[in-house]
């Protein structure tokens, strides 16, 4: 299906060489194909989502949460690989080395 953000408006976008990650407003996180830009797949299950970053080279999606909690995401079936518990507040920025093996996360406190 076609990209449409009229429906839930983005919150926070992750994207990679071939593959675009959309975090919308309700919570549902859209697979995006970077060249058509068409949704491949819908994966509804993050109410309480704040942002998101995508790695291309783990295959992960770093998912910040209200709670401060981060959730690493296995892109290819959505199953949850890891949790990060360090924030008191909720997660409000995301980014992923180039290489994928380190977090930088930044929470309503300050840091």
């Amino acid at each position: 299906k076609s990209l449409d953000l009229k429906s839930a408006a983005a919150k926070s976008v992750g994207a990679g060489d071939d593959l675009i990650y959309v975090l919308r407003s309700n919570g549902e996180i859209d697979e995006v194909d970077a060249v058509e830009l068409t949704v491949k797949r819908t994966h509804k299950h993050h109410q309480d989502a704040t942002c998101l970053t995508y790695s291309s080279v783990s295959k992960q999606i770093w998912l910040g949460d209200k709670k401060g909690v981060i959730h690493v995401l296995a892109s290819e079936n959505f199953a949850l690989q890891h949790t990060i518990d360090k924030h008191t507040k909720a997660i409000t920025c995301l980014t992923v080395s180039l290489d994928g093996t380190k977090i930088a996360s930044g929470d309503a406190y300050r840091y």
